[in-house]
């Protein structure tokens, strides 16, 4: 199976129009699914009925931001892990602002098939700055190996991940030496309003609302049960998540 054509069939069938839930994850020790031609041509051509996106292993690089940005006004789930991105890229999903443009020749890392271009209808930079703001939608977002998401850059003034300005923003999915770090500041998570969670392989960086309101129930039809965010299997059947089910759509 090739990147080009997943996202020929995704672009062009009937049955990817009104898509809800999409894991595109790979394991990039292995193979790397999505190069970045293909990140560019999937990008736009997704639904607006989609609600959980997983981009984990895709070959992103800073100037898919400016298309990845309009997705995060539905999506409600984002993985991004392995991401070449920036904290000031990913602080554009949160906040208005300019984007990174992109480069003037193609990436000596693309495959030699994969020539990688500006895509024609990506906005410009003037563009981006006089549409109306629109605020994100966006509960999850997987962090996971992305070298510029570190202890010291979350607490960063320079980062909105963990203030405010980033709700409905709940859940922060994080690598194992970010969780590390961030597992032994307990009173400066308690400062900050956030907490660390963890089960199986998988550790996530929690907003703990406990004040008016709390935090918004996980519950959602498309999950079909499940009520944490994050899942990487879509159950076949409605129910309570246990067993099977749990351990690989939420420890692994």
């Amino acid at each position: 199976i090739t990147g080009r054509g997943v996202v020929d069939f995704l672009t062009s069938h009937p049955a990817a129009q009104n898509l809800v839930f999409l894991n595109l994850a790979c394991d990039i020790a292995r193979y790397r699914l999505l190069w970045e031609v293909d990140v560019e041509r999937l990008l736009p051509a997704l639904p607006t009925t989609l609600r959980s996106l997983n981009l984990n292993g895709a070959k992103i690089r800073r100037w898919h931001a400016s298309l990845i940005r309009p997705l995060t006004k539905h999506l409600e789930e984002l993985s991004l892990a392995y991401a070449d991105l920036t904290v000031h890229d990913i602080n554009s999903f949160f906040r208005p602002g300019p984007l990174s443009s992109a480069p003037s020749s193609s990436p000596t890392s693309s495959p030699p098939s994969s020539p990688v271009s500006a895509p024609a209808n990506e906005p410009s930079i003037a563009e981006e700055s006089s549409a109306p703001w629109v605020e994100p939608t966006l509960h999850y977002l997987d962090l996971s190996s992305i070298p510029a998401i570190t202890q010291s850059s979350l607490f960063s003034a320079s980062c909105v991940l963990l203030s405010p300005t980033s709700m409905p923003l709940e859940v922060i999915e994080l690598g194992d030496k970010a969780i590390s770090s961030l597992r032994e500041g307990r009173n400066t998570n308690k400062r900050l309003g956030w907490v660390v969670k963890e089960l199986g392989r998988r550790g996530w960086y929690v907003r703990d609302n406990n004040g008016a309101g709390g935090n918004q129930s996980g519950r959602r039809s498309w999950k079909m049960g499940a009520m944490w965010w994050g899942m990487r299997k879509c159950p076949v059947a409605w129910g309570e998540v246990g067993g099977l089910y749990g351990h690989y759509m939420f420890k692994k």
